[in-house]
């Protein structure tokens, strides 16, 4: 990340009933100069601890006793941003809690501390984060047609892609590769690659997989606060263990 900008320090609730993973969770957040705004082992605590504690997000496990995961983010999206951070990879509950207003959903074992700090970096920014396997269940769930994109001609044109782009970015989200989608269109791999980059730069995202959420209408371009939210600046972070949750 480029040296000049801020460094902030995010406030952030960390909701698991699992007191090692809780525990990993806040060691991790706490070496990347973040503040662990509080834990929280159950619904009733994390409705609560939001309420009165107003953290810049949280990080929820989707399963959690009592109250469903599902119900509880539906109680929390409102308030402050939302990062799933769980062991559940299921498409459909992948496809449920982004549609319920998660902004990025990773799955232990599939990310490193590092990326950990990238993606709450990128919740804070309102920008989708997630692991291969949410990537994956989103691409089949377009295939099979129980998801469809979203974004209208009008927010297309907000977003100022083109016509190219556009076309280029539904192939991207069925899954083709730069080599597919160049033989398709008759283009160069040089040209597609320049395509996405500049979709990327219009959407706000950085890689294929927040690009895909952000057209699939899972989650809204950069920096955009919701309602009961507090804009958040750009981050960069302090130090980056190389550990990984497991």
């Amino acid at each position: 990340m480029n040296s000049d900008l801020a460094i902030v320090a995010l406030r952030v609730l960390v909701v698991d009933s699992n007191l090692v993973v809780r525990r990993g969770l806040m060691s991790m957040l706490e070496a990347g100069g973040h503040l662990v705004a509080g834990e929280a082992t159950d619904a009733p605590s994390a409705v609560r601890l939001v309420q009165t504690l107003r953290p810049d997000m949280v990080l929820l496990d989707v399963r959690m006793p009592g109250q469903s995961g599902m119900e509880l983010l539906a109680s929390l999206v409102s308030h402050t941003r939302v990062l799933i951070v769980t062991g559940v990879d299921s498409p459909e509950v992948i496809d449920q809690a982004l549609r319920a207003g998660a902004t990025g959903y990773l799955v232990y074992g599939q990310f490193t501390s590092e990326e950990l700090l990238d993606a709450v970096a990128a919740t804070a920014a309102g920008r989708p984060k997630l692991s291969p396997v949410a990537v994956e269940a989103l691409v089949a769930n377009l295939r099979s047609g129980r998801v469809r994109p979203t974004r209208s001609a009008t927010t297309t044109a907000a977003h100022g892609l083109s016509r190219r782009e556009a076309e280029i970015m539904e192939h991207v989200v069925r899954g083709q590769g730069n080599a597919q989608i160049a033989r398709t269109l008759y283009l160069s791999e040089k040209t597609v690659k320049n395509h996405i980059n500049h979709i990327n730069a219009k959407l706000g995202t950085r890689n294929r997989a927040e690009a895909i959420a952000c057209w699939l209408g899972l989650a809204g371009p950069a920096e955009q606060a919701g309602p009961g939210q507090r804009p958040v600046p750009v981050v960069r972070h302090l130090g980056r263990p190389d550990h990984r949750l497991s």
